[in-house]
């Protein structure tokens, strides 16, 4: 017996169950394959501090406003401050402190600062650390190294401990990270090595560390 034959009709309708049938299995197939949407890149808590034309220096947000730096980058009036976007606002000094060469400023748009924990604690000798800031005309960039000194009194600084990493001009007030992210030291200096009448920046830096912050901010 002959097969019976589809008609024209017939045909057409196959053709197209089986088009879409081949089209609703590569749209399955997109959608359990389909990459997940990417994540903008969350903003620093480490920001860029201009100090009015006569240089700059970096700091921390450690939350609700609260910008910590080095001193001698902040020690009274308005300044600005960036983050790694380039959003610039302004930033009152609070206060400074001189025997510590720490400073604390309080920005008008905390919403547009990421924030770090500060660690009421000092790192302890061979610790890894990493440094953040933007020395010289490098921005927002990150330093690895480890803690070289306990905390001692050294020329300027009531408190400070040493690293085994060149603390740059434009670094000093940035925020020194532990492994964990949790903010253990602001950096203030470097070790220099007198050369007649100038000076040559050595590899080692020094930074007030966590615990003698919080004492100063009354925090435990």
């Amino acid at each position: 017996m002959d097969e019976p034959s589809l008609s024209a009709a017939q045909r057409i309708i196959m053709l197209f169950v089986i088009g879409a049938s081949i089209c609703l299995a590569g749209l399955g197939y997109a959608i359990q394959h389909k990459k997940p949407p990417i994540s903008p890149k969350p903003v620093s808590s480490v920001v860029f501090v201009d100090m009015g034309g006569v240089g700059h220096g970096s700091g921390v947000h450690i939350g609700r406003g609260f910008v910590l730096t080095a001193g001698h980058v902040a020690k009274e009036g308005n300044l600005k401050v960036k983050n790694d976007f380039g959003a610039i606002q302004d930033a009152e000094v609070l206060w400074y402190n001189s025997d510590y060469d720490v400073s604390l400023l309080k920005v008008t748009q905390p919403q547009l600062l990421g924030t770090a924990n500060l660690s009421c604690r000092a790192p302890e000798i061979g610790e890894e650390i990493i440094a953040a800031g933007s020395p010289l005309r490098t921005e927002f960039t990150r330093y690895w190294g480890h803690v070289n000194g306990s905390v001692t009194k050294y020329g300027p600084w009531n408190a400070v401990f040493t690293m085994d990493m060149t603390v740059l001009p434009g670094i000093s007030g940035g925020p020194i990270f532990d492994k964990k992210g949790d903010v253990v030291g602001i950096a203030v200096g470097v070790a220099l090595i007198p050369m007649g009448m100038a000076a040559s920046v050595t590899g080692i830096g020094y930074g007030v560390p966590g615990a003698t912050i919080c004492n100063l901010l009354a925090r435990t």
